[in-house]
């Protein structure tokens, strides 16, 4: 198991993925206010790093039962119909909310301070903890790609688990929550290759690999 980055290391790896995250126009916060913040700048940043330690923990007190993704998160551009993380399914997993750091296993649902660098740190320490990870939404392509033809949120997730040799297992799906990815390997995993991960797979519709 890779251990998880230090506070320092973390900082590190997100700034060195910085202006990729911004010429991908992947780096701010836009808030309920109107306002838009850069997430890689203090105290954005640091919620990032408190989601990323909080999941990692997560991960080592719960055996590594694993995480969630699909469904219901701010931020989120998904069609009405599309099937996600119903009510029961969020009373029973708590969410990784920054004020509420070592929470159990749970999506990243309601921080206040979402951002893609958010949603990103939380996906890695996943990874990570060579954690499972169980899909609450159907690999389809209205899960997956906007109209505009920029992956949503879910299907960035699944690019940077098939990127990071995540296999999609569907024989091991939970009725309650789904198809399931486990660890297949070990590859480099930080932000700037998460990054880059995302962008070839919204290129040139090959986010279409996603949905196999």
């Amino acid at each position: 198991m890779r251990s998880r980055w230090e506070r320092e290391e973390f900082l590190g790896a997100a700034e060195e993925a910085r202006s990729t995250y911004r010429d991908a126009g992947m780096d701010v916060i836009r808030g309920e206010d109107g306002q838009v913040r850069d997430s890689f700048e203090r105290p954005w940043v640091d919620i990032a790093w408190w989601v990323y330690y909080g999941a990692w923990q997560a991960c080592q007190r719960g055996n590594n039962w694993g995480l969630v993704i699909g469904g219901l998160r701010k931020g989120d551009v998904r069609d009405p119909d599309a099937a996600g993380i119903d009510d029961v399914l969020r009373a029973n997993f708590p969410t990784m909310d920054e004020t509420t750091r070592n929470l159990g296993q749970g999506a990243v649902l309601d921080s206040r301070n979402w951002s893609i660098l958010v949603n990103d740190a939380w996906l890695l320490a996943g990874v990570h903890a060579q954690a499972p990870f169980y899909l609450a939404s159907p690999r389809s392509e209205q899960n997956i790609v906007a109209a505009d033809g920029r992956l949503r949120v879910f299907g960035r997730e699944l690019a940077g688990l098939k990127s990071f040799s995540y296999v999609f297992e569907s024989k091991r799906r939970r009725p309650e929550l789904g198809e399931v990815a486990v660890p297949g390997g070990r590859q480099r995993a930080d932000f700037l290759t998460y990054q880059k991960y995302a962008d070839s797979y919204q290129a040139g519709r090959r986010w279409r690999e996603l949905m196999r």
